[in-house]
């Protein structure tokens, strides 16, 4: 069984850091994040459905990698935190950049 964590906005940006790099084409994935995904409780997400990878951005200390998973809603995605150094997922976080930006969907 799969142990997921969701993390709280606070935990989530503290995991955050500026001037992340893009690292999507270089497709280094060090964790399977799939069998993870597919354990989020459906109370993490609601009606959510997610998709495949659309991007996955470094940190600059190349310690987190954060996984954008699309999902059908728009402009909702669901992240994905993965510590490098210890091979392992931190936990998830479903970004909602209408919120977050007061974008229109």
């Amino acid at each position: 069984m799969t142990l997921t964590r969701k993390l709280s906005a606070e935990e989530f940006d503290a995991l955050f850091e500026p001037g992340m790099e893009d690292v999507t084409a270089s497709g280094d994935a060090l964790v399977d994040i799939w069998p993870y995904v597919d354990a989020i409780p459906a109370t993490d997400l609601g009606d959510i459905v997610t998709h495949d990878v659309h991007y996955v951005f470094r940190s600059k200390s190349g310690d987190k990698d954060h996984v954008i998973v699309a999902t059908c809603a728009e402009n909702v995605e669901l992240v994905i935190v993965v510590d490098r150094h210890q091979r392992s997922i931190v936990g998830h976080h479903l970004l909602n950049l209408a919120q977050l930006y007061g974008l229109l969907n």
